[in-house]
């Protein structure tokens, strides 16, 4: 059984590796990164992780214990659950009409 998870874990690893080599040699990441950052700039996500940093700032205002990087590894994993579930689907579905090309044109 644990074989069968660690082959599983491996070809999910070896194909994760496939599509990124294609998406940056086809220059379909750097077009999709653009895409990203436009949307982000354009909604509240932003505007709402610079809040909670803030606040984040504050609340720790009078500890000499609080770095950046305490900072950082607190608001990453937020940033991520905070972006909009319709963008991830966007990302998806942009990352498989790119795959069904590919394999097309193969």
């Amino acid at each position: 059984m644990t074989s069968s998870v660690n082959n599983d874990k491996l070809n999910d690893s070896t194909t994760e590796s496939s599509i990124q080599s294609k998406l940056i040699e086809s220059g379909k990441r750097e077009e999709l990164r653009k895409k990203l950052e436009d949307r982000f700039e354009n909604s509240e996500w932003k505007a709402d992780l610079q809040t909670q940093c803030l606040e984040l700032i504050g609340k720790h205002a009078d500890s000499e214990d609080y770095t950046l990087e305490r900072l950082v590894n607190e608001m990453v994993p937020r940033a991520f659950h905070a972006v909009p579930h319709i963008l991830k689907q966007e990302l998806i579905k942009d990352i498989q009409v790119f795959l069904e090309k590919e394999a097309m044109d193969d």
